[in-house]
């Protein structure tokens, strides 16, 4: 075992100091996971109650709940790269868009497009965003996806 790992400093449950130093752990670790923090702090502290404080950390923490809230990344799964896949993954982003009050798709000419895509024989299907259990699996990767890009990307 290390000496560092030894010797560890002891750092009390709600100290200001403890909650500065996991403040900045996480913002050093660009906002990732109350596990990620933990590993971190465990390295050069040892804190009693650190798993709370990190909660408490994140819980406050204006970008998380940002980021939880209301995601900035759209993501749609396309089967492959043909011209069906490619207008069903439109017609899903479309359907997210009108939820969530279609700011993006002010300026489409809504009737023409509906029937370009009923022409071609594209049918809509309904899928709930905020219901991960509709999508199951795939809604789970897709949530975890935009979570890491977006902490990433800021």
């Amino acid at each position: 075992m290390p000496m560092d790992v030894k010797n560890s400093i002891i750092l009390p449950n709600n100290s200001n100091i403890s909650k500065l130093i996991l403040r900045h752990i996480h913002q050093q670790v660009r906002h990732c996971g109350r596990g990620y923090i933990l590993s971190r702090i465990s390295q050069c502290f040892l804190m009693p109650c650190a798993n709370a404080l990190a909660r408490k950390i994140i819980k406050s923490c204006i970008f998380c709940r940002h980021i939880q809230a209301k995601p900035a990344i759209h993501l749609e799964v396309a089967s492959n790269l043909d011209t069906a896949s490619c207008i069903n993954a439109l017609r899903r982003f479309i359907c997210v868009q009108y939820q969530n009050g279609g700011d993006a798709l002010k300026e489409l000419d809504h009737k023409k497009f509906h029937s370009t895509l009923q022409n071609a024989g594209v049918k809509r299907k309904f899928n709930l965003p905020s219901g991960a259990y509709h999508g199951g699996a795939r809604e789970r990767i897709i949530w975890l996806v935009k979570k890491v890009l977006a902490s990433v990307l800021n």
